[in-house]
């Protein structure tokens, strides 16, 4: 998304060059949330996991009011989005190998 003037100048087609920076954080933080509320419903450790999304949300609710104009700034997202996978993919993997020595 941040590259969203680039990619449209250069012909590259994205979620975010068809409709656009805003609508793409909005659509983002929609299927996160919907992804928290499914984990919701499924066994456990689904709730457990349900939890871990919640950063992800987190990380995008300020670029809500992003215009493609200024969709550069999202690169800061962007990067802690890459933290975290680290911090949050911990948890998550144990949770995988928890469920999997359960089961």
């Amino acid at each position: 998304m941040q590259d969203v003037q680039a990619d449209r100048a250069g012909g590259i087609a994205s979620v975010a060059t068809v409709i656009g920076a805003r609508r793409t954080v909005v659509v983002a933080l929609i299927a996160y949330l919907v992804g928290a509320v499914l984990l919701l419903a499924t066994d456990w450790p689904g709730p457990l996991a349900a939890i871990l999304v919640l950063p992800y949300a987190a990380n995008v609710v300020p670029f809500l009011r992003i215009t493609d104009a200024d969709a550069e700034r999202a690169n800061a997202g962007w990067r802690r989005f890459l933290w975290l996978n680290y911090v949050v993919g911990f948890p998550v993997t144990l949770l995988l190998i928890w469920y999997a020595v359960l089961r």
